[in-house]
């Protein structure tokens, strides 16, 4: 199944000088207009503001591949909606600001979503002849990391997973944004990890594939559908994913964006 959902997602690395690094949550890469930033969850935002400089991690397409971004966090400004109670009814969802510069080393890398082609996208239905699949992608703390040489150089590799299950709607949650639930359906001999950590800010696609095929599956067409927050747990490991969905993004936290950025709506 060929899915490349990585080149639109990053994480946010806490810096621990000089080679070690840790996790601090998920985000999609994203435009609105000409704003570009990180789709990510509100808990993730308030973890990263404390910090001094954030790294921003990009999924590698080869493991021998290395670059390095990182900012100061006095540059970033964001638009959030967070809970006070840390529970699965939210809200809980926010979209960081990145200078134009920054965005640009970014994209060297990565690829933003722009919300409107995604807006046509979905307007557009589901390809004649397809079949759905739903997945949220981020980092997970609990999988580890991986360390390359290369040369003198150590790159770190922050494992991450393509969580594929079926979305569903949920009840909303608080203040009216609307809010989905992923059950995974991994692979049988896939060992899903204790904890989804670091997941969270991750994006929610629905993904559509051929309905008959041979050989290797390519997606013929994705969009976004919200944006992980919550775990469930049963008897002491991860279960559900619970995440905002696509009416929080358009009827709550993409008007705030606009509003606040009004010369790049």
């Amino acid at each position: 199944m060929q899915l490349n959902l990585s080149r639109y997602s990053m994480g946010f690395l806490e810096l621990f000088p000089p080679d070690r690094v840790e996790l601090r949550g998920s985000g999609t890469l994203l435009k609105v207009g000409t704003t570009y930033g990180i789709l990510t969850a509100g808990h993730v935002w308030q973890v990263v503001r404390e910090l001094n400089v954030v790294g921003i991690y990009l999924y590698p397409p080869r493991n021998t591949e290395m670059h390095s971004i990182w900012e100061e966090v006095s540059l970033l400004d964001a638009v959030t909606f967070e809970n006070r109670d840390e529970d699965e009814y939210g809200p809980d969802i926010a979209f960081v600001r990145l200078r134009r510069d920054k965005a640009a080393s970014i994209e060297l890398h990565g690829t933003f979503l722009s919300f409107e082609r995604d807006e046509q996208r979905i307007r557009a239905g589901a390809p004649e002849g397809s079949k759905v699949v739903d997945v949220v992608v981020g980092g997970v703390e609990a999988m580890g990391q991986k360390i390359n040489i290369r040369h003198d150089r150590r790159l770190i590799v922050q494992r991450s997973l393509a969580n594929v299950g079926r979305a569903k709607t949920i009840d909303d949650g608080r203040d009216g944004f609307d809010r989905l639930e992923l059950i995974p359906e991994p692979d049988p001999d896939f060992e899903t990890p204790h904890s989804y950590g670091g997941m969270s800010g991750g994006g929610c696609f629905r993904v559509y594939f051929p309905e008959s095929h041979g050989g290797e599956i390519e997606a013929i067409n994705f969009h976004l559908l919200g944006v992980a927050f919550y775990e469930t747990v049963v008897a002491g490991k991860a279960d559900r994913i619970i995440c905002h969905g696509r009416r929080s993004l358009t009827d709550k936290l993409l008007p705030a964006v606009r509003a606040k950025w009004p010369a790049e709506a």
